[in-house]
């Protein structure tokens, strides 16, 4: 009973913490809008920000302020070159922090507590040949959560100084510094904390993304090359990655018109755990005449190899993985 108790107290904190991230970019993604309104003078660009995914959001309103002050012929309210820099500087901040905020909400979590770590998340999702997985902690999500408020909470401080700056000279209680105190002393802040996440050496951070083959997903994806996966084979070792991305020959036994060799064609290879014979997932849209024919469309192609006897393959046909174009 006090496991399933501590099972359901997991899954509660986990959703609370998943909730928190999109709440907070949500409050992020609303200050940004505003912060457009304000600096453009149109509420109109609300119609084109609000349906917009908010790493959209953000490029559309970078451009904006990167624009501003520079073509004379495009008219919008003053913009101060000390609020545009910082402007500028948390937006390219906050770019570092949608991809996390992605896997947050659309990636599948489940609570997996350990020893180190007794709130312990891990997630995961597919990639094009495989999948990813992260572990996380509840503490890490609300990190990115406060990260993603402290955005919201610079953004609404830049709107307001670029309000208040068209008054300081108006108004005499207004005074620069007094208009700028709040807006860097928020900057100061996030930028501190998104360089701490960035490194890693946030208090508490703990993140780490890894795909199937062991192989930390920061790491360049480049598929191993046919030799690799043949010394790998010769050795008797089973290869790095369940998963992976080859150039075979085509599994229809479609002809080039041009030269009648079989076309070649990129495809997934799994290799299951305990078979030896790997399963092949073609891409159609990659045919590839290996002499670099350009090919008809996949009506004449298909006539061709029918009217040659190429298509359907013959019952013994098999396929070799080869060495993708040049």
């Amino acid at each position: 009973m006090m496991t399933a108790v501590s099972e359901d107290l997991g899954y509660q904190e986990m959703l609370a913490a998943i909730g928190r991230v999109a709440l907070d970019s949500g409050h992020a993604s609303i200050a940004l809008q505003q912060l457009a309104e304000t600096m453009t003078g149109t509420g109109l660009i609300y119609v084109l920000l609000r349906d917009a995914p908010f790493g959209r959001q953000l490029q559309d309103v970078h451009a904006m302020v990167e624009q501003a002050t520079t073509n004379e012929w495009i008219r919008h309210p003053p913009m101060d070159a000390e609020v545009r820099d910082l402007i500028l500087g948390t937006l390219k901040a906050t770019r570092r922090l949608v991809d996390l905020r992605n896997r947050v909400v659309h990636d599948m979590w489940a609570p997996a507590p350990s020893v180190d770590q007794p709130s312990g998340l891990r997630g995961s999702r597919a990639t094009r040949w495989g999948k990813e997985t992260v572990d996380s902690t509840v503490g890490t999500f609300h990190q990115i959560a406060s990260a993603f408020f402290l955005v919201a909470c610079t953004l609404g401080a830049a709107e307001r100084a670029l309000k208040d700056l068209r008054k300081v000279d108006q108004e005499r209680w207004h005074s620069r510094e007094g208009v700028l105190s709040e807006l860097k002393r928020y900057h100061r802040d996030f930028i501190e904390r998104t360089n701490a996440i960035t490194t890693g050496d946030l208090e508490g951070w703990h993140w780490v993304a890894t795909e199937i083959g062991g192989r930390s997903a920061s790491e360049p994806r480049r598929p191993p090359s046919l030799s690799e996966r043949q010394a790998e084979l010769v050795a008797g070792e089973r290869p790095s990655a369940i998963t992976q991305e080859v150039w075979i020959e085509n599994l229809h036994n479609a002809h080039c018109p041009t030269c009648d060799t079989r076309l070649i064609a990129r495809a997934g290879c799994f290799r299951p755990v305990g078979r030896d014979t790997p399963t092949y997932v073609q891409d159609g849209r990659s045919l590839t005449c290996r002499a670099g024919h350009a090919l008809p469309q996949e009506r004449d192609l298909k006539a061709y190899n029918n009217e040659h006897g190429h298509m359907p393959p013959p019952a013994d046909a098999t396929v070799r993985e080869v060495e993708p174009p040049r």
